[in-house]
């Protein structure tokens, strides 16, 4: 069997909004801490889908916490089977947020997630409706079957 590396440019995955598993809806300034990552995998073979997570969590009573994870198809294959990826599979962030703005937590080169863009706290209710993460992506090299 023959093989090929390729490179690819994947679009960014959708912002995920995590459902509220604790308190209420809102931060109120009290952070939250933040975990965001993204998971690159091979699924049915020619599809390489990621799965992105997002925690987040009050750092103040009454502890407002949303967690939860998505998964995206962001590419298929149609020339048969992906064999594996070479590049990057995982990346991960952790920060405290510490105003209502968005954070753009840049990655860079090397990395699966060029940058990750968090939505924490905000003003008035968030958690549940506006907390959330999108992702936008490195190149991904992908070894294939010719």
């Amino acid at each position: 069997m023959r093989t090929q590396k390729i490179t690819i440019e994947l679009p960014g995955a959708p912002k995920f909004v995590p459902p509220i598993v604790g308190g209420d809806a809102e931060f109120k300034g009290h952070g939250p801490d933040v975990h965001v990552s993204a998971r690159l995998r091979v699924r049915n073979g020619n599809e390489l889908w990621v799965t992105v997570t997002m925690h987040a969590k009050e750092t103040k009573k009454d502890y407002t916490e949303v967690s939860g994870s998505a998964d995206y198809l962001m590419w298929k294959h149609e020339g048969g089977a992906i064999l594996r990826i070479v590049s990057d599979l995982f990346s991960e962030c952790r920060y405290k947020d510490t105003d209502h703005a968005d954070d753009i937590l840049v990655l860079g080169v090397g990395e699966l997630v060029r940058e990750f863009r968090c939505v924490g706290d905000t003003k008035g209710h968030e958690a549940g409706s506006r907390t959330g993460v999108s992702i936008n992506l490195n190149p991904v090299t992908i070894e294939v079957a010719v």
